[in-house]
């Protein structure tokens, strides 16, 4: 009779929960009725786009098929900007970071449709040290030789895209071209998934051995996403089984339900102001550590994030002119965004997904604005890198004073 009773109890406690679910869920869909349309088009689009990278990595992650290892595709090695002042967590992170050695992959880009694989595909050199290049680079700098290393996350990396239409790649190619003279070498230390404190555990351990000129560092997007260290790869240790039927349950409910999503938006927002404190305490200590040898420091603030102008505008105003300087990339992509609107685009153009009345939305939030420079809603394509290496192009030889 007990037994009974529990049992009737754990229903009816199961059963209410389910029904104020419910409730709570057709309360929010017909609450977006008064809403901005602005905002509402951006929080559908969002919807959607997370509702594919949980399924890719839901998928990508427990299909007995696929190589979990592959460093460009999830389960991807992540690390939280926290307690970037301890010496043996910076030692631990750089060795378990740096990117592969010689070694040739293929990869596509996972936040695009599927059906997509195939087009999207793109090929990585990692060469002797373990940078993005298909060409060797010796530890030892020639004595004519300008070093520039730039550290960061898929935009640095060149996410989707071939070696040649990466932004170190164009950027290398317009300074000897400019400068004749001497010999520029711009190695691609980008990582998917990077965070600041991978930059800064990686900066530490190269400068003393390659003695880089300038670096640059190129960080944000995910920086303001992770709340702590690896956590899909965590939740996929634990028993296949259960790990499986985990992971496709809380994809399934942020997916698919706005009370899964919006409340996963707001813990994830929660912490945000957090986040960015320990974003700029991994700034000022790698942008010291480069002062302190007289290494000249580019910023880049990325395109699709949070991170405001007056983030760097104030991290900038406690170091000297000419030293620390940084590209803001939002401003430049929106400055010419009307000079690629003809242009022709590949049939999985990202922003073919969007409705023609929402993209009139959508360009009215900074987020979405400039689709022709994006590969896709996140990472930016040949047209962008090229916009990056441009900027930079000017900025640099002003920083190390070339005429």
């Amino acid at each position: 009779m007990k037994l009974k009773k529990s049992l009737l109890k754990i229903i009816f406690s199961i059963s209410f929960v389910l029904v104020v679910l419910v409730l709570t869920e057709i309360y929010l869909r017909f609450s977006q009725l008064g809403r901005d349309p602005v905002a509402i088009a951006s929080d559908q689009y969002m919807q959607f786009i997370h509702k594919r990278i949980n399924v890719q990595w839901a998928r990508l992650t427990t299909t007995d098929n696929v190589n979990t290892d592959h460093p460009l595709e999830p389960p991807l090695t992540v690390f939280a900007n926290q307690d970037s002042d301890r010496s043996e967590r910076l030692t631990e992170i750089a060795k378990l970071t740096r990117n592969l050695k010689d070694v040739t992959l293929t990869s596509y880009d996972f936040l695009k449709d599927r059906k997509y694989k195939e087009q999207t595909k793109y090929t990585a050199c990692f060469n002797n040290l373990g940078f993005r290049s298909c060409k060797e680079t010796d530890v030892k700098k020639n004595k004519n030789s300008i070093r520039i290393i730039a550290y960061g996350s898929y935009q640095a990396f060149g996410h989707g895209v071939n070696e040649p239409d990466t932004y170190s790649y164009k950027l290398e190619h317009l300074l000897n071209e400019k400068f004749k003279s001497k010999k520029f070498e711009v190695l691609n230390a980008g990582r998917h998934a990077g965070t600041g404190i991978i930059g800064l555990a990686q900066f530490r351990k190269d400068f003393p051995v390659l003695k880089p000129d300038l670096i640059i560092f190129d960080y944000g997007f995910v920086d303001v996403l992770i709340a702590d260290d690896n956590i899909f790869p965590t939740v996929l240790l634990l028993e296949k089984s259960f790990g499986i039927s985990l992971a496709r349950l809380y994809s399934y409910v942020i997916n698919n339900t706005s009370v899964g999503y919006l409340t996963w938006l707001k813990l994830n927002n929660r912490h945000i102001d957090e986040r960015l404190r320990e974003f700029r305490i991994v700034l000022k200590k790698t942008i010291g550590m480069a002062l302190q040898n007289n290494i000249p420091v580019v910023l880049i603030r990325q395109k699709p994030v949070r991170i405001r102008s007056a983030f760097y505008e104030s991290l900038l105003k406690s170091y000297p002119v000419g030293k620390v300087s940084y590209i803001n990339g939002a401003a430049i992509f929106e400055q010419v965004h009307d000079q690629y609107k003809d242009k022709k685009m590949p049939e999985d153009f990202w922003w073919n997904e969007v409705s023609p009345e929402n993209q009139a939305l959508l360009l009215q939030n900074e987020y979405f604005r400039s689709p022709y420079l994006m590969l896709d809603l996140f990472q930016i394509n040949s047209d962008g890198h090229t916009l990056i290496a441009n900027a930079l192009a000017n900025t640099i030889p002003q920083m190390l004073k070339l005429k």
